[in-house]
């Protein structure tokens, strides 16, 4: 079994063994720190990340197929394969690669994992990490209304449930295509690096004050509406109008955001979990309905998030004109990483100063409120270059 094989099993196991909080469920949001509003644009950014990668990480493993192929069965996509980048799912790789399977057990393990694709498990979970969502709620954005329901409808529980179902069918069949000696084997691994987890995770608290309150984050640089419309050019006066609506419909940036998720609960259940898979006898639904929820529809889970955005331009929208709609709607199809919506210098296009005051044109005046950027640039030789469509 190639380096490919062994990436496969570790994304199996990793259905109920040491992450399953995650796979299941969907990563929690609610470490995020700072106010609600933030919460919501560092979502927009998320998932819309999520859909607009989704065809390259397609491409990616075909090139580790072919790569794997090249290197031969023995090669290694470092500590934790093609998953270690941190997480559970570093750990379980580990683990997995130091098991010695039969080839019986290697074609099982591959076949399992061919199932999982074909009922909605992680390699489509990619796809659907937000995209058909945000694809909704954009084409909402551009027409004005957004339809909630529809919205969340693409992240319902049916569609968790489905996955859910699958993860359990297919934890019960790794269960039992492992020996005794195997399994023990295999928890025994994971059980040690996440101890390792927890007691870093236990000196972070210790670090910062557990318990301690949350910072409160203003109207600076990262605050609530520049984050949320970042990539979207406003007129004078509308940031604080919509920061004044926002405020109105009590989802401003002072807005409670619901308690962070018990993380010693957490990893307690994630033993129980490990404990269980160990014994003779596992029952995985009853094993994955055990664990705590990390999310779903919980105050942390993603369609929690998604519903705070929504409820957040739902307000905003009705503020914005036309051409702002487009701009908004193009951030959420096409994500972080282009255009307007790139980190660092020249991340924010807000006219003007940070409060939404008026720009400067090309010739050094002012522009006026609601006038678009880029109607006016200097050609090469130091003349003005009438707008786009005018010559």
């Amino acid at each position: 079994m190639n380096a490919r094989g062994f990436r496969s099993l570790a994304s199996v196991a990793l259905l109920g063994i040491a992450s399953v909080i995650a796979a299941c469920q969907g990563q929690s949001g609610a470490d995020l720190d700072g106010p609600q509003v933030q919460e919501q644009g560092a979502a927009v950014e998320s998932a819309a990340a999520d859909q607009a990668n989704a065809k390259d990480d397609a491409k990616d493993d075909a090139k580790d197929e072919d790569e794997d192929a090249e290197k031969g069965p023995r090669h290694k996509a470092g500590r934790g394969g093609h998953h270690g980048k941190g997480g559970p799912a570093g750990f379980l790789m580990g683990a997995v690669e130091a098991l010695d399977l039969s080839d019986a057990q290697r074609s099982t393990v591959k076949e399992l994992m061919g199932e999982l694709r074909g009922k909605g498990g992680p390699a489509q979970g990619k796809a659907d990490k937000g995209g058909a969502a945000f694809s909704t709620l954009a084409a909402g954005v551009r027409a004005g209304s957004i339809d909630e329901a529809a919205v969340l409808k693409q992240v319902g529980e049916a569609k968790g449930e489905d996955r859910r179902e699958a993860f359990a069918a297919t934890l019960q069949k790794l269960h039992a295509t492992l020996t005794p000696a195997q399994r023990r084997e295999l928890v025994a691994t994971v059980s040690e690096r996440a101890a390792e987890h927890e007691a870093r995770f236990e000196a972070m608290q210790e670090r910062k004050g557990e318990g301690a309150p949350r910072p409160e984050v203003g109207h600076g640089k990262r605050g609530g509406v520049e984050m949320m419309l970042r990539g979207v050019t406003l007129r004078d006066g509308q940031r604080e109008q919509i920061e004044k609506a926002l405020a109105s419909a009590g989802i401003g940036d002072e807005a409670p955001r619901g308690e962070k998720p018990d993380m010693k609960a957490m990893l307690a259940s994630k033993k129980a979990m490990l404990d269980a898979f160990a014994a003779d006898t596992f029952d995985a639904k009853a094993a994955l309905s055990a664990l705590p929820a990390g999310g779903g529809k919980g105050e942390g889970g993603r369609e929690a998030h998604l519903q705070r955005m929504v409820a957040s331009l739902k307000v905003v929208v009705p503020l914005l004109d036309e051409a702002q709609r487009n701009e908004l709607a193009d951030r959420l199809e096409r994500g972080p990483m282009q255009g307007g919506m790139k980190r660092g210098r020249g991340a924010h296009r807000f006219d003007g100063d940070r409060r939404g005051g008026a720009s400067r044109r090309a010739d050094g005046a002012r522009r006026e409120g609601g006038e678009r950027r880029g109607s006016e640039v200097r050609r090469p030789d130091g003349a003005r270059r009438a707008p786009s469509g005018m010559l």
